[in-house]
């Protein structure tokens, strides 16, 4: 049994906890009483959180995730939550602590509620399955425009793939090109992960060329006429570019390390 008293200079001040502690720092204290009381207990049954980093911010966040996959070599961890951030975070933990998350996303398809599979949404996705759900969407536009003659569901279809290829290539940058090194919403900067970094000029060009095509079909252009759409061919030349450049970096990765790994440098 335990409970948390906040005690004032003015000992006949009753303050409550609720009345001073922001509604994330209740949030971190209720974590880890629960934490506590569940390490003390006998077993070592499954726990099950739903968006337990509600009103957090970034640093709690990772601290959260940290101890939550530290829990997860005893036993079961469940974890609900929307924020994919976080989502990515608890993975990348897990990884660290030497044990892989399993992934399940749960959505509404129209009526039917509760679906359920095993794949990230496409935002939450790496850049090698995201090339496979583009490569998918490519197929699904071709089929609306050349079986169906349904050119409103290709010019849909298509204009999503360009904006998932925009962002896809941005995620290129951060995971590969820089090896993870800098990451949007994560505070430290593992410099470690630079062993693996050189931008060789193939590389820097493929990437400007491919982010400064995929960008004329996203952006808007004001007043002026959209760009037409490209043919089927020319959206699945597109994906295959990211893909190309997807190795290329890896490849080039992959040398450096090795390279490096003789000079001494250590390795993330």
């Amino acid at each position: 049994m335990q409970k948390l008293k906040l005690v004032s200079a003015n000992r006949s001040l009753k303050v409550k906890t609720s009345g001073i502690l922001s509604e994330g720092e209740q949030r971190a204290i209720a974590l880890a009483s629960f934490l506590a009381e569940v390490g003390l207990a006998p077993g070592s049954s499954a726990i099950v959180f739903d968006d337990p980093v509600t009103s957090l911010d970034h640093r709690w966040r990772e601290r959260i995730a940290r101890r939550l996959a530290i829990e997860a070599k005893r036993r079961q961890v469940i974890v609900f939550t929307h924020d994919l951030a976080f989502a990515n975070e608890l993975m990348e933990c897990a990884k660290r602590e030497g044990h892989k998350a399993a992934v399940r996303h749960v959505f509404a398809a129209g009526a039917v509620k509760g679906k359920c599979n095993d794949k990230l949404p496409f935002e939450a996705q790496k850049v090698a399955p995201r090339i496979n759900s583009l490569k998918d969407i490519y197929q699904r536009a071709k089929k609306a425009l050349e079986v169906d003659g349904d050119h409103e569901k290709y010019s849909e279809l298509v204009s999503v793939g360009y904006r998932r290829l925009r962002d896809s290539w941005e995620m290129l940058v951060e995971d590969h090109l820089f090896a993870g090194t800098v990451k949007r919403f994560r505070r430290p900067i593992q410099t470690l992960k630079l062993r693996g970094v050189r931008v060789e000029d193939s590389d820097a060009k493929a990437i400007y060329e491919g982010m400064t095509r995929v960008s004329t079909f996203v952006h808007e252009g004001g007043d002026e006429a959209p760009p037409a759409l490209p043919e089927p061919h020319e959206f699945l030349a597109d994906i295959v570019a990211l893909e190309s450049a997807m190795n290329s970096v890896e490849a080039n990765s992959k040398r450096v390390e090795a390279e490096r790994e003789k000079l001494g440098i250590p390795s993330s």
